[in-house]
């Protein structure tokens, strides 16, 4: 769980970061889901927007990704949400 202290410091991060994954018509399938699982292996920071033709709101998509892909939710703005996924640790042998 993050703190607000944390959630503030990673929104300040994320103002620099483009929306690069949206959430269209089609929902959360298993293609979104594999590619925002995806794009959290590659970075721990990202933004997805929500387009108007989706049938759910930002916050309903923000739950369910956050259910599905243990992640956490730092803000929503809009139709946009900032979600937050710390890469894991490799055990150094």
């Amino acid at each position: 769980m993050l703190s607000n202290k944390d959630k503030q410091k990673l929104f300040a991060l994320s103002n620099k970061l483009k929306t690069r994954y949206i959430i269209g018509k089609d929902n959360l399938d298993d293609k979104v889901l594999e590619m925002l699982d995806k794009a959290f292996l590659a970075n721990e920071l990202i933004k997805v927007a929500v387009n108007k033709n989706a049938n759910q709101e930002v916050e309903y998509f923000a739950k369910e990704i956050c259910k599905e892909l243990n992640c956490s939710l730092v803000k929503t703005i809009g139709k946009t949400m900032v979600l937050y996924r710390p890469k894991p640790r490799r055990n150094n042998q």
